[in-house]
């Protein structure tokens, strides 16, 4: 496997996430006022500064599960040529490279 960076590769997962990651976090914001019956005092803009805030701060944290895995799963097919399979029963990856990778960066994907 070539050298592997990773913040580059952090990097390129994120990369044209910033909008969807945007417009999650404020509808999870809205639909949380909502239920909590708190929608008449939420002031959007105060919201929508919050939101690029946030996401601006850390985009790879506020993306969808399913959608940061597929990226990552590409990613290393298209960069490493290496297929990263999923064991629905573990915990951690199941290729002995990736999990030393994973526990020397431990915390970073996170």
């Amino acid at each position: 496997m070539a050298a592997f960076d990773l913040a580059d590769f952090k990097n390129k997962v994120a990369d044209g996430e910033l909008d969807e990651a945007t417009t999650s976090y404020v509808n999870g914001r809205i639909d949380f006022e909502r239920k909590a019956g708190t929608i008449g005092k939420l002031d959007y803009g105060k919201l929508s500064v919050a939101a690029a805030k946030a996401v601006g701060a850390d985009v790879l944290s506020l993306m969808k599960g399913k959608r940061k895995l597929s990226k990552i799963r590409k990613l290393f097919n298209e960069l490493y040529r290496v297929r990263f399979e999923i064991d629905r029963n573990a915990s951690t990856p199941r290729d002995d490279e990736l999990a030393a990778l994973l526990n020397k960066h431990k915390g970073a994907f996170s």
